[in-house]
């Protein structure tokens, strides 16, 4: 039998989280965790978070209805600053256009933009989008993190916000760059956290690559964070930045935002992954299937050393995805390995479609298959066609 909270303790708890400054599109989900703290199943979730919805809307109407917006990140056309909008979805029938995830783009300009310049915007969106979505789904079950991460991982993530805020509406590209740096710096502190180091986290100051050793000293995976760790300290050094006037351009400032953007979607996504293994520890095995944080399939094909085959296979609107990409070894704890025996016969009898209709041989290109190992991360990243429909009531729901 389920039994909710009165309106005496839902007021009680709204006024607290008021007075500690929780903006009121948190605040719902923040009363759901402090009535019924971690709650894995999605239908139960959702059960027990309607009643407390209904509370919100009835006391603020239409400004606690929740957009779907998962997080906005700055998209560069043209050399102007717009806001890429990332939004929760979920399978259905209704296809989105790229154009609607960029916001107060003049339809002039969006019309003659060229197939270069939107391919250019759809994979920033892209990109973007599965990090938000995974940052998302962390605020979901942040009961997998202490409270000094906790609090860490919050203000990194107000930290993204209001960068591409500033980027977007006053152009001021060193405090964007600044909350960039800020926002990895937080995401790695409370990675050391996590893995039990008792460094004093003040003492380690601004150094992101210094920050970012303590903490492959402490747990090796985490070393191929590297390049977009050092990125970010050249754009932003010591942060003496934030005391006098230092050139920045716009496109500098963009870099730092998506470097920032994927260490902490990266973090994120191993520590929700450690949640579902139950342990830190992971691998690639050979003839086991994996799913990676976009939830694109794989199948390990071989493990020689510290480099791994992984047969990328995926069916979509468009027809079917087959490639085999190297990977470091360090890169099993992206990726989650399917344990259950129904599953992994699906994914068998998957493979085997795949393997037996190959169609015809493309080039990365044509399918949009692009291995980044850049500044602003390292990543796979393939243009699939979705069906999706935007949802904006269920901000208790994972994506």
């Amino acid at each position: 039998m389920t039994s909710f909270a009165t309106d005496a303790t839902y007021q009680k708890i709204d006024d607290e989280l008021q007075e500690a400054g929780v903006p009121l599109r948190y605040r719902p989900l923040d009363c759901f965790k402090r009535l019924h703290g971690a709650v894995p199943d999605e239908p139960r979730r959702l059960e027990l978070f309607d009643p407390i919805m209904q509370w919100y809307l009835a006391k603020y109407g239409g400004e606690a209805q929740w957009d779907g917006v998962i997080g906005r990140c700055p998209i560069l056309i043209r050399g102007k600053v717009y806001t890429g909008v990332a939004r929760f979805h979920a399978a259905s029938e209704t296809v989105v256009s790229c154009r609607d995830h960029v916001e107060e783009l003049p339809e002039k300009i969006a019309v003659e933009m060229s197939p270069a310049e939107w391919k250019s915007v759809s994979e920033r969106l892209m990109i973007a989008s599965l990090d938000f979505s995974t940052l998302y789904n962390l605020t979901i079950d942040d009961h997998c993190l202490a409270d000094v991460e906790h609090g860490l991982v919050w203000r990194a993530l107000h930290d993204l916000e209001n960068a591409a805020i500033i980027l977007k509406h006053t152009g001021d590209t060193q405090t964007a760059t600044v909350q960039s740096h800020e926002a990895a710096e937080k995401f790695l502190k409370a990675a050391l956290r996590k893995a039990g180091s008792t460094t004093n986290l003040i003492r380690l100051g601004h150094n992101i690559p210094k920050i970012l050793a303590e903490l492959v000293h402490a747990e090796p995976r985490y070393a191929w964070l590297s390049k977009a760790t050092d990125n970010l300290q050249a754009l932003a050094p010591d942060m003496q930045i934030r005391y006098s006037p230092t050139p920045r351009s716009i496109e500098k400032a963009v870099s730092a935002f998506y470097a920032a953007l994927h260490v902490c979607g990266v973090l994120a996504n191993m520590w929700l992954f450690d949640l579902a293994r139950g342990t830190t520890e992971s691998s690639f095995k050979e003839g086991r299937f994996y799913v990676n944080g976009a939830g694109q399939t794989f199948h390990c094909q071989r493990v020689y050393g510290e480099q791994a085959i992984l047969r990328l296979f995926h069916s979509s609107v468009a027809g079917n995805l087959m490639a085999d990409i190297v990977m470091h070894t360090a890169q099993s704890s992206m990726h989650l390995e399917v344990t259950g025996a129904a599953e992994n016969e699906r994914l068998r009898l998957r493979l085997m479609v795949h393997t037996r209709n190959r169609g015809k041989r493309v080039s990365p290109d044509e399918i949009g298959l692009k291995m980044v190992d850049g500044p602003e991360g390292s990543y796979v990243m393939a243009r699939v066609a979705k069906q999706v429909t935007i949802r904006a009531e269920d901000p208790g729901a994972k994506k």
